[in-house]
């Protein structure tokens, strides 16, 4: 979380040095933009959940892994001088808090990167039905654990993405930048929309 806040701070700071002079309405756009943006955490605090179904064919992890606490993840944020009024952490499972109720309370409207670190094929089918309602042409969607389970196809985040590209098929999919040896990323297109109406 950390690293994507600072990402976008450093983006949106060199745009701003670069228009301030030339192109004062960017910078006043530019300024709404960062102003708007929020950051949202879903973490279980707990750990990963029982596996199940295909993610019980895995031994690289157990219930309980990855278990931290909520103070410890905006302790992190503080000692990383984030701010921290531009982030929310959504606490527990996530077929409790990945619900439309959740996404109207929170008033999640457009998605702009989405990165889904679940490990397991449950949540991360999950969280691809959560933000499916959210996603815009240009969503970058990142994948932290794409090539689990020996890379498999069947398994894992590569199995929930393809289900869901199969159940949203006017979503696109190009894939856009490897990182690590493990994680993967694509760039979302709505293909309803002409291209001739596409405008950057």
């Amino acid at each position: 979380m950390a690293t994507a806040y600072r990402t976008f701070e450093a983006v949106y700071s060199r745009e701003m040095s670069s228009s301030t002079s030339s192109n004062p309405q960017r910078c006043e756009d530019l300024k709404k933009r960062w102003d708007s943006m929020r950051f949202f955490a879903f973490d279980s605090f707990q750990g990963l959940p029982e596996l199940k179904g295909p993610d019980s064919l895995t031994k690289d992890f157990t219930p309980g892994q990855f278990r931290t606490s909520s103070d410890e993840f905006w302790a992190h944020l503080r000692r990383r001088k984030i701010d921290t009024s531009k982030v929310v952490a959504v606490e527990g499972w996530f077929e409790d808090t990945l619900t439309d109720d959740t996404r109207t309370r929170l008033g999640i409207k457009k998605a702009a990167v989405v990165h889904i670190d679940s490990d397991l094929y449950a949540s991360a089918k999950l969280a691809l039905s959560f933000i499916t309602p959210v996603l815009q042409d240009g969503t970058i969607l990142i994948f932290d654990d794409w090539f689990n389970y020996r890379g498999h196809p069947a398994l894992g985040e590569r199995r929930a993405l393809r289900e869901w590209h199969e159940q949203n098929p006017k979503w696109g999919l190009t894939e856009y930048h490897k990182e690590g040896v493990r994680r993967n990323s694509f760039i979302v297109n709505d293909l309803t929309l002409r291209a001739d109406l596409v405008t950057t």
